[in-house]
């Protein structure tokens, strides 16, 4: 009930409290919805996964944790969809904070599972706001919406992305995509034009090219990478 509700809050708002006179909470997402500083060469992470590819973990180049994933399925009226659930605690080391039913970030998927959408639970507009009042009541902060598909190159097909997600403001900062802002769907925002052009970022995958002599599609990635991407038909590369 409510009351129980609100007894566990109060619990993890102590838990949470004593974390923060020790430097470990972790309650802010503005880094991950943020860009990252400009650097002389590329930023490189790691992605660990379970042996059931049901739990992820993101660490940057050193090691030290990023965020953990967790993927699961929840039923629909037609049918059923993934539900990606990120939390910005390690449940290797953090215990009880790491509260995946609360999750910082979340990732759905329609049915065929062609298009995800990742929304922010709450927004920094909401992030102090009463629960009644915050945007996870309203539809949720859009981060990024992204649609697979398939395309032939000549002889060869081409798995596609194409990801839209707030624009950037003048101060680098990203435009907070809140329903209480008035902010529509992201996707239907880029489609029609019914937001101003630096509102909303849209990127695609760089295609490639058919090379007959050769019999299979190829793609540069030593200009993009500055020669530190291996060229391989797993990596791709996205395009503003």
């Amino acid at each position: 009930g409510g009351g129980e509700w609100e007894e566990d809050e109060d619990d993890r708002v102590f838990d949470l409290a004593d974390c923060a006179e020790k430097g470990l909470a972790r309650e802010l997402e503005v880094d991950f919805t943020s860009p990252v500083r400009r650097s002389q060469r590329l930023w490189r992470f790691q992605v660990r996964r379970s042996e059931d590819l049901l739990q992820y973990r993101l660490t940057a180049e050193d090691g030290s944790f990023l965020m953990h994933a967790r993927v699961g399925v929840e039923p629909e009226a037609r049918g059923s969809r993934f539900r990606v659930d990120f939390s910005l605690y390690d449940p290797e080391k953090d215990g009880e904070l790491c509260s995946l039913q609360r999750p910082a970030f979340v990732m759905l998927s329609s049915a065929d599972g062609a298009e995800w959408r990742l929304l922010q639970e709450r927004c920094e507009r909401c992030q102090l706001s009463p629960r009644s009042k915050a945007c996870a009541c309203r539809g949720k902060q859009q981060i990024a919406n992204i649609r697979h598909s398939k395309r032939r190159v000549g002889g060869g097909i081409v798995n596609c992305m194409d990801l839209a997600m707030p624009g950037l403001q003048a101060d680098g900062s990203p435009v907070v995509w809140c329903p209480l802002l008035g902010r529509g769907d992201l996707k239907r925002a880029l489609r029609d034009g019914s937001a101003e052009v630096h509102e909303v970022l849209r990127l695609a995958t760089r295609m490639p090219a058919w090379d007959a002599s050769l019999g299979s599609l190829t793609l540069d990635f030593a200009s993009a990478g500055r020669g530190e991407i291996t060229a391989s038909p797993r990596n791709f590369q996205l395009l503003a």
